[in-house]
Protein backbone atom coordinates (compact mmCIF):
# COMPACT_ATOMS: atom_id res chain seq x y z
CA UNK A 1 0.00 0.00 0.00
CA UNK A 2 2.84 2.30 0.60
CA UNK A 3 4.68 1.64 -2.65
CA UNK A 4 1.39 1.78 -4.04
CA UNK A 5 0.84 5.17 -2.71
CA UNK A 6 3.88 6.65 -3.47
CA UNK A 7 3.67 5.39 -7.03
CA UNK A 8 0.52 7.54 -8.10
CA UNK A 9 2.34 10.47 -7.11
CA UNK A 10 4.93 12.32 -9.29
CA UNK A 11 7.92 11.04 -7.45
CA UNK A 12 9.61 8.42 -9.76
CA UNK A 13 12.60 7.49 -7.46
CA UNK A 14 10.98 4.46 -5.84
CA UNK A 15 14.05 1.87 -5.66
CA UNK A 16 14.91 -1.23 -3.04
CA UNK A 17 14.41 1.36 -0.01
CA UNK A 18 11.19 1.87 -0.70
CA UNK A 19 10.03 -1.75 -0.84
CA UNK A 20 12.31 -3.32 2.70
CA UNK A 21 10.60 -0.27 4.26
CA UNK A 22 7.08 -1.35 3.26
CA UNK A 23 7.52 -4.97 3.71
CA UNK A 24 8.81 -3.70 7.12
CA UNK A 25 6.47 -1.66 8.15
CA UNK A 26 4.09 -4.39 7.02
CA UNK A 27 5.36 -6.87 9.23
CA UNK A 28 5.72 -4.75 12.38
CA UNK A 29 1.86 -3.80 11.96
CA UNK A 30 1.10 -7.70 11.54
CA UNK A 31 2.81 -8.78 14.88
CA UNK A 32 1.82 -6.15 16.92
CA UNK A 33 -1.65 -6.34 15.74
CA UNK A 34 -1.57 -10.20 16.31
CA UNK A 35 -0.28 -9.52 19.67
CA UNK A 36 -2.93 -6.77 20.77
CA UNK A 37 -5.09 -9.29 19.76
CA UNK A 38 -3.73 -11.70 21.90
CA UNK A 39 -3.51 -9.96 24.88
CA UNK A 40 -7.00 -8.65 24.51
CA UNK A 41 -8.11 -12.11 24.13
CA UNK A 42 -6.20 -14.07 26.47
CA UNK A 43 -6.16 -13.18 30.94
CA UNK A 44 -2.78 -15.06 31.33
CA UNK A 45 -0.99 -13.08 28.61
CA UNK A 46 -2.38 -9.71 30.19
CA UNK A 47 -0.81 -11.12 33.45
CA UNK A 48 2.32 -11.81 31.83
CA UNK A 49 2.43 -8.55 29.98
CA UNK A 50 2.00 -6.81 33.53
CA UNK A 51 5.26 -8.71 34.53
CA UNK A 52 6.76 -7.73 31.96
CA UNK A 53 6.20 -3.69 32.57
CA UNK A 54 7.10 -4.13 36.25
CA UNK A 55 10.66 -5.82 35.46
CA UNK A 56 11.12 -2.79 33.27
CA UNK A 57 10.56 -0.21 36.06
CA UNK A 58 12.36 -2.33 38.39
CA UNK A 59 15.49 -2.61 35.86
CA UNK A 60 15.75 0.55 34.25
CA UNK A 61 19.26 0.26 33.08
CA UNK A 62 18.99 -2.67 31.60
CA UNK A 63 15.48 -1.24 29.78
CA UNK A 64 17.53 1.64 28.53
CA UNK A 65 20.69 -0.55 27.23
CA UNK A 66 18.05 -2.70 25.44
CA UNK A 67 16.00 0.51 23.64
CA UNK A 68 19.69 2.19 22.96
CA UNK A 69 20.82 -0.86 20.86
CA UNK A 70 17.84 -1.25 19.22
CA UNK A 71 17.53 2.75 18.33
CA UNK A 72 21.45 2.15 16.92
CA UNK A 73 20.55 -0.98 15.18
CA UNK A 74 17.41 0.52 13.51
CA UNK A 75 19.28 3.38 12.62
CA UNK A 76 22.03 1.34 10.91
CA UNK A 77 19.66 -0.27 8.60
CA UNK A 78 17.50 2.33 8.06
CA UNK A 79 21.04 4.57 7.19
CA UNK A 80 21.86 1.63 4.62
CA UNK A 81 18.32 1.69 3.11
CA UNK A 82 18.54 5.88 2.82
CA UNK A 83 21.91 5.77 1.67
CA UNK A 84 21.53 3.30 -1.53
CA UNK A 85 18.62 5.14 -2.80
CA UNK A 86 20.25 8.54 -2.38
CA UNK A 87 23.04 7.35 -4.42
CA UNK A 88 20.48 5.64 -7.27
CA UNK A 89 19.04 9.49 -7.05
CA UNK A 90 22.23 11.55 -7.46
CA UNK A 91 23.78 9.05 -10.10
CA UNK A 92 19.87 9.23 -11.96
CA UNK A 93 20.35 13.15 -11.51
CA UNK A 94 23.97 13.54 -12.71
CA UNK A 95 23.59 11.39 -15.54
CA UNK A 96 20.06 9.88 -16.92
CA UNK A 97 18.52 12.86 -16.39
CA UNK A 98 21.24 14.97 -18.66
CA UNK A 99 20.95 12.52 -21.41
CA UNK A 100 17.36 13.03 -21.58
CA UNK A 101 16.91 10.53 -24.93
CA UNK A 102 20.54 9.69 -25.57
CA UNK A 103 21.18 6.06 -25.70
CA UNK A 104 23.36 5.29 -28.22
CA UNK A 105 26.70 7.98 -28.85
CA UNK A 106 28.64 7.20 -32.00
CA UNK A 107 32.38 9.11 -31.57
CA UNK A 108 35.81 8.20 -30.80
CA UNK A 109 39.21 9.39 -30.60
CA UNK A 110 42.47 8.92 -32.06
CA UNK A 111 45.89 7.33 -30.80
CA UNK A 112 46.97 11.21 -29.98
CA UNK A 113 43.55 11.64 -28.22
CA UNK A 114 42.06 13.78 -31.23
CA UNK A 115 38.55 13.65 -32.17
CA UNK A 116 37.97 11.00 -34.87
CA UNK A 117 35.98 13.63 -37.70
CA UNK A 118 33.38 12.04 -39.98
CA UNK A 119 31.89 13.58 -42.84
CA UNK A 120 28.84 15.37 -42.36
CA UNK A 121 27.02 14.37 -45.62
CA UNK A 122 28.09 10.90 -45.50
CA UNK A 123 26.79 10.56 -42.22
CA UNK A 124 23.37 12.39 -42.68
CA UNK A 125 22.72 10.09 -45.10
CA UNK A 126 23.35 7.39 -42.35
CA UNK A 127 20.90 9.34 -39.73
CA UNK A 128 18.35 9.32 -42.51
CA UNK A 129 18.72 5.68 -42.97
CA UNK A 130 18.27 5.13 -38.76
CA UNK A 131 14.90 6.41 -39.23
CA UNK A 132 13.16 3.64 -40.58
CA UNK A 133 13.97 1.59 -38.10
CA UNK A 134 11.19 1.26 -35.62
CA UNK A 135 13.44 0.85 -32.20
CA UNK A 136 14.72 4.41 -33.12
CA UNK A 137 12.77 7.81 -32.72
CA UNK A 138 15.33 10.18 -32.73
CA UNK A 139 18.85 10.75 -34.04
CA UNK A 140 21.14 13.90 -34.34
CA UNK A 141 24.52 14.87 -35.42
CA UNK A 142 27.21 17.54 -33.96
CA UNK A 143 30.60 17.77 -32.22
CA UNK A 144 31.85 17.40 -29.00
CA UNK A 145 35.35 19.09 -27.80
CA UNK A 146 37.20 19.03 -24.50
CA UNK A 147 38.18 22.44 -23.73
CA UNK A 148 39.15 25.17 -21.32
CA UNK A 149 37.17 28.37 -19.93
CA UNK A 150 38.10 31.20 -18.57
CA UNK A 151 36.68 34.65 -17.52
CA UNK A 152 38.85 37.24 -17.21
CA UNK A 153 35.85 39.75 -15.39
CA UNK A 154 35.91 37.49 -12.65
CA UNK A 155 39.43 35.96 -13.13
CA UNK A 156 38.29 32.39 -12.75
CA UNK A 157 39.33 29.60 -14.75
CA UNK A 158 37.97 25.88 -16.20
CA UNK A 159 41.16 24.19 -17.09
CA UNK A 160 40.56 21.49 -19.68
CA UNK A 161 37.53 19.68 -17.50
CA UNK A 162 34.73 21.74 -19.41
CA UNK A 163 33.04 20.05 -22.56
CA UNK A 164 31.94 21.86 -25.60
CA UNK A 165 28.53 20.14 -27.15
CA UNK A 166 27.75 21.31 -30.40
CA UNK A 167 24.38 19.80 -31.99
CA UNK A 168 22.55 20.21 -35.28
CA UNK A 169 19.79 22.76 -34.52
CA UNK A 170 17.44 20.76 -37.28
CA UNK A 171 17.94 17.61 -36.34
CA UNK A 172 17.04 18.40 -32.52
CA UNK A 173 14.01 19.45 -33.46
CA UNK A 174 13.19 15.54 -34.73
CA UNK A 175 11.83 12.81 -33.04
CA UNK A 176 11.68 12.53 -29.50
CA UNK A 177 14.59 15.18 -28.47
CA UNK A 178 13.32 17.93 -25.90
CA UNK A 179 14.72 21.55 -25.33
CA UNK A 180 16.60 22.36 -22.72
CA UNK A 181 15.21 21.84 -19.20
CA UNK A 182 12.46 20.59 -20.58
CA UNK A 183 9.17 21.67 -22.88
CA UNK A 184 9.52 24.84 -22.98
CA UNK A 185 13.16 25.68 -22.73
CA UNK A 186 15.60 27.55 -25.13
CA UNK A 187 16.31 25.89 -28.05
CA UNK A 188 20.28 25.10 -30.66
CA UNK A 189 18.11 26.86 -33.05
CA UNK A 190 18.10 29.72 -30.64
CA UNK A 191 21.44 30.58 -29.90
CA UNK A 192 22.60 33.56 -31.32
CA UNK A 193 26.20 33.75 -33.69
CA UNK A 194 29.29 34.62 -31.13
CA UNK A 195 27.28 33.85 -28.18
CA UNK A 196 26.56 30.32 -26.37
CA UNK A 197 24.27 28.26 -23.40
CA UNK A 198 26.19 27.87 -20.72
CA UNK A 199 25.61 24.57 -17.59
CA UNK A 200 24.24 25.80 -14.28
CA UNK A 201 27.45 23.84 -13.25
CA UNK A 202 29.88 26.34 -14.96
CA UNK A 203 27.69 29.79 -14.16
CA UNK A 204 27.97 28.67 -10.59
CA UNK A 205 31.64 27.61 -10.35
CA UNK A 206 32.83 30.52 -12.99
CA UNK A 207 30.41 33.17 -11.35
CA UNK A 208 29.14 33.85 -14.73
CA UNK A 209 26.03 35.55 -15.45
CA UNK A 210 24.16 36.13 -19.12
CA UNK A 211 26.12 38.97 -20.95
CA UNK A 212 29.25 37.91 -19.17
CA UNK A 213 32.37 36.84 -21.85
CA UNK A 214 33.92 33.99 -21.54
CA UNK A 215 36.82 32.85 -23.29
CA UNK A 216 36.88 29.15 -25.07
CA UNK A 217 40.20 27.27 -25.87
CA UNK A 218 41.21 24.04 -27.01
CA UNK A 219 44.11 21.94 -27.91
CA UNK A 220 45.36 20.06 -31.32
CA UNK A 221 47.78 17.72 -31.11
CA UNK A 222 49.86 16.96 -34.79
CA UNK A 223 50.76 14.20 -36.41
CA UNK A 224 54.40 15.69 -35.36
CA UNK A 225 53.42 15.55 -31.39
CA UNK A 226 52.99 19.63 -31.56
CA UNK A 227 50.04 21.14 -29.60
CA UNK A 228 48.57 23.80 -30.66
CA UNK A 229 46.12 25.89 -28.74
CA UNK A 230 43.44 27.79 -29.84
CA UNK A 231 40.74 30.37 -28.69
CA UNK A 232 37.71 32.82 -29.31
CA UNK A 233 35.39 34.65 -26.79
CA UNK A 234 31.69 34.03 -26.69
CA UNK A 235 29.22 35.79 -25.05
CA UNK A 236 26.84 34.05 -22.48
CA UNK A 237 23.25 34.07 -24.31
CA UNK A 238 21.69 31.79 -21.99
CA UNK A 239 22.08 29.78 -18.14
CA UNK A 240 21.06 25.93 -18.63
CA UNK A 241 20.12 23.26 -16.48
CA UNK A 242 21.54 19.95 -16.49
CA UNK A 243 18.64 18.25 -16.91
CA UNK A 244 17.91 17.04 -20.76
CA UNK A 245 21.23 18.93 -21.66
CA UNK A 246 21.58 15.26 -24.07
CA UNK A 247 25.00 15.02 -22.86
CA UNK A 248 26.25 12.85 -20.05
CA UNK A 249 28.90 15.88 -19.39
CA UNK A 250 25.92 17.98 -18.59
CA UNK A 251 26.82 18.26 -15.17
CA UNK A 252 30.20 19.75 -15.76
CA UNK A 253 31.27 22.98 -16.53
CA UNK A 254 29.91 22.58 -20.06
CA UNK A 255 29.03 25.20 -23.20
CA UNK A 256 26.57 24.36 -25.96
CA UNK A 257 26.39 26.48 -29.61
CA UNK A 258 24.58 24.89 -32.96
CA UNK A 259 26.68 22.95 -34.93
CA UNK A 260 27.38 25.32 -37.85
CA UNK A 261 28.64 27.99 -35.14
CA UNK A 262 30.98 25.26 -34.05
CA UNK A 263 32.10 24.07 -37.33
CA UNK A 264 33.04 28.01 -38.58
CA UNK A 265 35.05 28.25 -35.12
CA UNK A 266 36.91 25.45 -35.82
CA UNK A 267 37.48 25.48 -39.51
CA UNK A 268 35.70 22.01 -39.49
CA UNK A 269 32.70 23.07 -41.92
CA UNK A 270 31.39 19.76 -43.37
CA UNK A 271 32.81 17.47 -40.97
CA UNK A 272 31.48 15.95 -37.29
CA UNK A 273 32.35 13.88 -34.55
CA UNK A 274 29.25 12.54 -32.52
CA UNK A 275 26.20 10.86 -33.43
CA UNK A 276 23.11 10.71 -30.80
CA UNK A 277 20.45 8.17 -31.05
CA UNK A 278 17.64 7.86 -29.11
CA UNK A 279 16.38 4.40 -28.89
CA UNK A 280 12.12 3.84 -28.55
CA UNK A 281 11.45 4.10 -24.61
CA UNK A 282 12.75 6.70 -21.74
CA UNK A 283 16.82 6.52 -20.61
CA UNK A 284 15.91 4.16 -18.19
CA UNK A 285 14.06 1.49 -19.93
CA UNK A 286 15.41 1.80 -23.87
CA UNK A 287 17.98 -1.48 -23.32
CA UNK A 288 15.07 -3.56 -25.21
CA UNK A 289 14.91 -1.36 -27.91
CA UNK A 290 18.57 -0.55 -28.18
CA UNK A 291 19.69 -4.30 -28.34
CA UNK A 292 17.25 -5.07 -31.36
CA UNK A 293 18.22 -1.44 -33.17
CA UNK A 294 22.30 -2.04 -32.63
CA UNK A 295 23.00 -4.41 -35.58
CA UNK A 296 20.82 -2.50 -37.74
CA UNK A 297 22.89 0.48 -36.48
CA UNK A 298 26.43 -1.56 -36.77
CA UNK A 299 25.61 -3.05 -40.54
CA UNK A 300 24.53 0.06 -42.20
CA UNK A 301 27.52 2.31 -40.62
CA UNK A 302 29.76 -0.46 -41.96
CA UNK A 303 28.29 0.25 -45.59
CA UNK A 304 28.59 4.04 -44.79
CA UNK A 305 31.77 4.74 -42.95
CA UNK A 306 34.72 4.89 -44.90
CA UNK A 307 38.53 4.46 -44.22
CA UNK A 308 39.39 8.42 -44.02
CA UNK A 309 36.47 8.72 -41.71
CA UNK A 310 38.89 6.69 -39.23
CA UNK A 311 42.07 8.38 -40.34
CA UNK A 312 42.96 5.77 -42.69
CA UNK A 313 43.90 5.73 -46.55
CA UNK A 314 43.88 2.51 -48.49
CA UNK A 315 46.58 2.99 -51.16
CA UNK A 316 46.19 0.33 -54.26
CA UNK A 317 48.55 -0.42 -57.20
CA UNK A 318 46.53 -2.75 -59.09
CA UNK A 319 49.19 -4.00 -61.71
CA UNK A 320 50.91 -5.01 -58.36
CA UNK A 321 48.42 -6.65 -56.80
CA UNK A 322 49.32 -4.29 -54.04
CA UNK A 323 47.70 -2.73 -51.13
CA UNK A 324 48.93 -0.01 -48.76
CA UNK A 325 47.00 1.51 -45.34
CA UNK A 326 48.38 4.55 -44.54
CA UNK A 327 47.22 6.58 -41.26
CA UNK A 328 46.44 10.23 -42.42
CA UNK A 329 45.71 11.54 -38.98
CA UNK A 330 46.50 10.38 -35.41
Amino acid sequence: MVVGIVKSTSYDGVGFGWYATAISLGLVTALVSLQLLDFASSERRRMLAQMAFSNLRRRKRNTALVIVGLLIGSAIITSSLVVGDSLDATLQAEFAEALDEADIIISGRDLLGNPVWMNQTRMEGFVDTLFNNSDIDAVSIGIEMQIGLKSELHQTVEANDAHWLAMDEDYQTQGTWKPFGGSGGPLYSEINDGEAYISERAAEKMELEIGDTVEVSWSTISETGQVNRDMINLTVQEIVPTKISGYMGGGDSTIYTSLSQAQEILGRQGEINRIAISAMGGVLDAQAAEERALPFINSTLDEVIIAGDSGLDIATVPEDFSLAVLRISG
